[in-house]
């Protein structure tokens, strides 16, 4: 069970007062890799998207199927070069990666703005297929509402995936409404990242109506989105019927003062979050005994000099 928890501390982020706090930066880093594109250490496969040539494949393919060490996690990262590399290619392998490590823990794509539609039908099929994920990563994919649609579609019914980290995408309005309709089926996720992304007030509400019922959800997401200052009363008011919301991000957006402090005095009652994170939003230090005193927070993070 240790191990488990290591892995998934390592995939999402890192653990700090029994709350996460997810790392902005690409969640494996690595330097060189084995052959043309791809390398196995630590119990991860790391794949180097334009790396990857047709000659490659074979290579990439026998490193799946006869790992020195047990695979926990995949991670393909960066553009295909589609120059180099065809689709097909790219199919087998990752249906060599559903065929022969299932058990797989973090599957992560990210910083691919390529992505086909093959590609990513495909991707959903074998995410469908690994039956013991936790964690699935599509962060700086360049993805839009439609994917969005297909992803939901597929993990209404996927009772493994706790963790959905979906910021530095193209998300809209539709795109809130899509995961609204995806968490009224699904109580398995409970770590919601969407940061970065262009969520507005038209496809906030059916989500927040959503997560308020959810009573899985405890961490969210929703920095650097194009919220504004309405917004947040009704994530205030929607919050308080949450008992399980242990970390709000709302960083980046725009909130200026009088809001935090009627922000505060709408939630007095809420107990659950112990983290919430006001920063980039012009609100000074000052607001934080108001904010602590109403959210009866451990920890507020504000701009001390906005």
């Amino acid at each position: 069970m240790n191990g488990i928890k290591n892995v998934l501390t390592k995939c999402i982020g890192s653990l700090r007062n029994g709350n996460i706090v997810l790392n902005q930066t690409i969640l494996f880093s690595f330097s060189s890799f084995y052959g043309e594109g791809a390398l196995i250490s630590k119990g991860g496969l790391f794949v180097d998207n334009s790396k990857m040539t047709n000659s490659s494949v074979e290579n990439i393919i026998n490193l799946i199927k006869y790992p020195k060490e047990n695979i926990v996690k995949v991670q393909f990262s960066g553009n295909f070069v589609y120059e180099n590399i065809a689709e097909e290619k790219i199919l087998q392998i990752l249906n060599t990666i559903m065929i022969y490590i299932p058990n797989i823990l973090c599957f992560s794509l990210t910083s691919c703005s390529n992505l086909s539609h093959n590609i990513i039908t495909y991707l959903l099929f074998i995410i469908k297929n690994l039956k013991s994920l936790k964690i699935l990563n599509f962060e700086n994919d360049q993805l839009h509402d439609v994917h969005l649609k297909m992803l939901s579609e597929e993990l209404k019914d996927n009772k493994s995936i706790v963790a959905l980290l979906l910021a530095k995408n193209n998300f809209e309005s539709s795109g809130g409404m899509y995961l609204a309709d995806l968490l009224s089926t699904n109580k398995v996720i409970d770590k919601l990242f969407l940061g970065y992304n262009n969520i507005t007030s038209s496809g906030l509400s059916g989500l927040l109506e959503i997560i308020s019922t959810n009573h899985k959800i405890s961490v969210l997401d929703l920095s650097y989105n194009k919220l504004v200052n309405e917004d947040f009363i009704e994530i205030a008011q929607y919050m308080t019927k949450n008992p399980t919301m242990a970390s709000l991000n709302l960083s980046g957006n725009k909130m200026e003062l009088p809001d935090a402090v009627e922000l505060g005095v709408v939630l007095p009652n809420v107990k659950s979050i112990k983290t919430l994170n006001l920063s980039n939003m012009n609100i000074i230090s000052d607001t934080s005994p108001v904010l602590f005193k109403a959210f009866h927070v451990e920890e507020i993070l504000v701009d001390d000099n906005p």
